[in-house]
């Protein structure tokens, strides 16, 4: 006759270890994963906030003296962008311009980038 004490054995201790473990590491993994999603994703709202803001600028410019341009910016969290515009005259159609936006940064040594298009008209008053 066996007696059973109350309890864990060393072999249910261990297997409950080992799975504690796998799971420690899966989650460790796609936290490293979310921080660098979170980090790129910033980055991303940035460049579109400084295209945004270019374009808002070149707005209050009269559509006849628009030229194209670069121009850099530095994020506070140090991320260095570089925009890019290109205005084309007469394009879809007489009367228009076509304003082209491209904002260029680094992600970890890899190269990203932002591009938005967009069409002024001269409105008479």
């Amino acid at each position: 006759m066996t007696h059973r004490s109350p309890g864990f054995t060393l072999i249910e201790t261990l297997v409950a270890l080992v799975i504690f473990g796998i799971m420690s590491m899966a989650i460790t993994s796609l936290m490293v994963i979310n921080t660098q999603m979170i980090s790129e994703n910033r980055q991303s709202s940035e460049a579109i906030g400084y295209a945004q803001e270019l374009l808002e600028n070149l707005r209050e410019v009269p559509v006849a003296t628009l030229s194209s341009g670069t121009s850099t910016r530095t994020s506070s969290s140090g991320t260095n962008y570089t925009i890019t515009w290109t205005v084309t005259p007469d394009a879809p159609a007489a009367g228009r311009t076509q304003v082209s936006v491209t904002v260029g940064w680094n992600h970890k040594g890899s190269p990203r980038t932002y591009a938005t298009h967009t069409i002024f008209t001269q409105l008479s008053s």
